[in-house]
């Protein structure tokens, strides 16, 4: 939880944040150890709660065949339908498929300075 809100993701997550820090690591951006510390600061800390993606997958398939967008960011947007919450996101390409599209408001561009 950040202050009263509670964060939610699903279980895909974990792949997807140890795939992003490999990238990190593929491009010199940080070290090994680097990586596996993050990894497992979250894994310990746990900031969000997350959610089983199986109950998900077939909101998520057709969100992903609606908007033309992989599944694995679709899934995220099945999640904010099926709590009744937003979507907050930094991701530039997944703003531009739902803009405009039914599910524009389901999602919140991350603002950082």
């Amino acid at each position: 939880m950040i202050g009263q809100a509670e964060l939610l993701a699903p279980d895909v997550i974990w792949p997807e944040t140890a795939n992003a820090l490999w990238s990190k690591v593929a491009r010199g951006e940080i070290v090994p150890a680097e990586a596996m510390s993050a990894l497992a600061q979250l894994l310990t800390n746990r900031p969000f709660t997350v959610r089983l993606s199986e109950p998900l997958a077939a909101d998520a398939l057709a969100i992903a065949l609606t908007l033309n967008h992989p599944v694995y960011d679709a899934v995220y947007l099945a999640l904010a339908r099926a709590e009744g919450c937003r979507l907050v996101t930094a991701d530039d390409r997944l703003l531009r498929a739902v803009d405009g599209s039914p599910l524009t408001g389901l999602v919140t561009p991350l603002v950082t300075k």
